[in-house]
């Protein structure tokens, strides 16, 4: 991992200073919270989640061979010995989360978190604090109990429509490139009558770090969360604490008082259940939508001659989904916000929208956007994002072969599948149709991966 390099800087120093910045950043967006609005959570009538069902130690073997064999440093066995032997394991576990669901504790000692900085995006400026997120690490016996939890909660939400049905993001079957595939059908049928399509892109900042606990808490029981259930779940929010490690360095010990941390498996449940009703909002402005954790899409068809009044609906919806956001403790970032005109090639007039006020910010339209990983051109070419995938999958390719001899087989399969393959099969589904050309370098990106 590549961390920011200051000169007689220890890195007990530098976890420091990120344990500072990720403090700080949070302090800041926080501090423009408005006060508690009036509650719009959905009321649930007739449904109710007031127990957790006991976990058996067949629960828990499903649930331990299912997750991934990775270990966190406060773990007292690796993660792969506990597979290996979980028939042992399988009783002594089940007891450990039958106890704290019955007490409706969640044990101090799997609320403690180690943060590890990630780079948000590949050849960002690795100096920059600006350019890491905060990744919690938790100790195994915490995911599981936490992933038997999130079962029950998950189903719930689920069986009672609390998610809207175009929220996607940690939930089965619904995934960056369902969303994708959605959007571009939708824009795909409007060029195709020859309308052009709007596309903005809302970004928040530090989105997870910032939820409110009492609003989250609020929220849940007006979903219908009661008894036992609400009560080791406020447990599990409160008095959580963290450090940050980078490398050898580790920083003081510290009190996490807002947000759900990322990494965890209760946390983007937690995360989708409390944006929710955004979705409900956004339905009344009648504009077409997607929730992807925190990004949002919104979009819209207007006729080619003209876009005054679907600019001005599209204005006032952003408006008041940033009132929304801002009530509800989370920050619309307006510098990140961007915003696409969607047309066919064969419509010779150009369009006058080129640009879109996002809360006072003019924001120019650009004839490529990125949108959730994947690069959306003006014309649904896709000549940008099959430039980006060749353009990445060589330059990887490029820096295999140099230790091509070095490695086995094996090991460069798998550099192989994790570095260029998987570029070559996201969103490959909204590249059916694309021009032999574009077809032809990606099947010799393929060739010369094999």
């Amino acid at each position: 991992m590549t961390l920011p390099e200051v000169a007689d800087e220890s890195p007990s120093a530098l976890a420091t200073r990120f344990q500072r910045y990720f403090k700080d950043k949070t302090e800041v967006l926080c501090q423009n919270r408005s006060p508690l609005p009036a509650d719009d959570t959905p009321t649930v009538v007739g449904a109710h989640l007031d127990v957790f069902e006991h976990a058996s130690p067949s629960d828990v073997k499903k649930i331990v061979l299912a997750s991934a064999t990775k270990s966190c440093e406060l773990d007292p066995l690796p993660t792969s010995i506990v597979k290996q032997h979980i028939d042992a394991f399988s009783p002594l576990l089940a007891r450990i989360i039958n106890a704290s669901l019955a007490t409706t504790v969640f044990p101090a000692s799997m609320k403690h978190i180690v943060v590890v900085p990630i780079l948000k995006k590949g050849g960002s400026d690795a100096n920059a604090l600006t350019n890491y997120r905060p990744i919690s690490n938790i100790t195994f016996v915490a995911k599981t109990t936490e992933r038997f939890v999130a079962q029950q909660v998950q189903h719930f939400m689920e069986e009672n429509g609390i998610y809207g049905i175009y929220q996607s993001a940690y939930r089965a079957h619904h995934s960056a490139e369902t969303a994708l595939v959605r959007i571009h059908n939708d824009i795909a049928h409007s060029i195709d009558n020859r309308q052009r399509v709007l596309l903005v892109l809302l970004d928040l900042s530090a989105a997870f770090d910032t939820i409110d606990h009492t609003i989250l808490l609020r929220r849940l029981s007006g979903y219908g969360l009661s008894g036992v259930v609400l009560a080791w779940l406020t447990s599990y929010l409160c008095d959580r604490t963290y450090v940050v490690r980078v490398k050898s360095g580790v920083s003081e010990s510290d009190i996490i008082t807002t947000g759900v941390p990322q990494g965890t498996v209760l946390g983007p449940l937690l995360f989708n259940a409390y944006i929710a009703p955004l979705t409900t909002l956004l339905q009344k402005h009648n504009i077409r939508h997607h929730l992807y954790a925190d990004d949002t899409q919104l979009y819209i068809t207007f006729p080619p001659t003209d876009h005054t009044q679907v600019l001005a609906r599209m204005e006032a919806c952003v408006q008041d989904a940033k009132a929304w956001l801002c009530d509800n403790g989370l920050v619309m970032n307006n510098n990140k916000s961007q915003a696409i005109v969607i047309h066919s090639s064969s419509l010779r007039t150009p369009t006058s929208l080129t640009r879109v006020n996002i809360c006072g910010q003019l924001v120019e339209t650009s004839p490529v956007i990125r949108d959730l990983g994947f690069n959306v051109d003006a014309n649904l070419t896709m000549t940008s994002q099959v430039a980006n995938v060749c353009r990445s999958a060589y330059y990887h390719l490029s820096r295999i072969a140099k230790i091509r001899d070095s490695i086995s087989t094996t090991v460069c399969k798998s550099l192989i599948h994790g570095l260029v393959t998987s570029r070559l099969d996201y969103g490959n589904a909204i590249l059916y149709g694309i021009s032999d050309r574009h077809m032809h370098r990606l099947e010799m990106v393929q060739r010369s991966a094999a």
